[in-house]
């Protein structure tokens, strides 16, 4: 599949009010993932931009994350250090350690980094553990995922030890446009 080096997509979630706009590109150096998610959670009202830096290799190198959850202020920042080990704002994050990719529970966005990393075949299987910002907590958990890949656009995806299964639609670009019960592409109809 030749992939894009920039795309942008709307999701509407489907589980909570919201919307999430999401920018990728690429260049010779690495990957930038941008985006804003506004949505009401639990009555909370959420605004929240997002910056996931990436080599060349699609390996997750940096995040920031930042906003408001109503009006308490939001300011994460990860960092990858060599061999893997993490950092929450400054403070190392062992939990995580030897942790690859970055998966923020509030976005389908990060869903694309294994699925451009992996280069997946049709009937290829991959294995990640990733890092997963949790939300509201905004700590970080591991979270251990598997992509299957069935067709040109179709991935299983199974996390949490196989508690959480679903069929994502992907985008060429790597980007989720269908993720069932959660968030659906928006195409301004």
């Amino acid at each position: 599949m030749t992939m894009p080096t920039k795309d942008t997509i709307v999701w509407q979630r489907l589980d909570l009010p919201g919307h999430e706009l999401c920018n990728v590109s690429s260049g010779e150096r690495g990957h930038l993932l941008t985006g804003t998610s506004i949505f009401v959670a639990e009555g909370n009202k959420c605004l929240l931009s997002y910056r996931v830096v990436c080599d060349a290799a699609w390996k997750t190198q940096e995040v920031h994350v930042a906003g408001n959850i109503n009006d308490e202020p939001i300011d994460v920042v990860l960092m990858v250090e060599p061999g893997n080990v993490w950092t929450l704002n400054g403070v190392e994050q062992p939990q995580v350690e030897g942790c690859i990719d970055v998966d923020l529970a509030f976005s389908p966005a990060t869903n694309l980094l294994p699925i451009r990393r992996c280069d997946m075949a049709i009937g290829d299987s991959e294995q990640a553990v990733a890092a997963w910002l949790t939300f509201p907590e905004l700590t970080l958990e591991k979270l251990p995922q598997r992509y299957t890949r069935q067709s040109e656009s179709i991935f299983n995806y199974v996390s949490s030890g196989g508690d959480f299964e679903t069929e994502l639609t992907v985008r060429s670009s790597g980007f989720v446009s269908n993720y069932p019960l959660l968030w659906r592409e928006e195409h301004g109809e």
